[in-house]
């Protein structure tokens, strides 16, 4: 089976997308999202998004932010259902977490 590798660029892309739906009075910018995309660490393969760091440099509020965003992927992962094979989404303290499922 061929791995499935998260990118920091598409994650960033699909909150981009999911912020300027839900705030559209907010200025929301694509490259500072991806600058608040990190790798999880050695531990664990996948990616995070630093909400509170995010929510903090734009003025945002990170607890509605978080919880807008979760929802909002959790509706694109129940529309498209191969995505939740790939991979999985967690909020885990101020970070939303990108896990690889396939990965050892």
């Amino acid at each position: 089976m061929n791995k499935f590798k998260l990118n920091k660029e598409e994650i960033a892309q699909e909150i981009h997308h999911l912020l300027r739906e839900e705030f559209p009075d907010k200025k929301i910018d694509g490259t500072t999202i991806a600058d608040f995309i990190g790798n999880l660490g050695a531990e664990k393969s996948g990616l995070a998004f630093d909400v509170r760091g995010y929510c903090e440099k734009t003025g945002m509020d990170p607890e509605q932010t978080a919880r807008q965003i979760m929802f909002g992927l959790e509706v694109e992962l129940e529309k498209n259902l191969h995505d939740k094979i790939l991979f999985s989404v967690a909020l885990k303290g101020d970070n939303i977490e990108f896990y690889n499922e396939n990965m050892e």
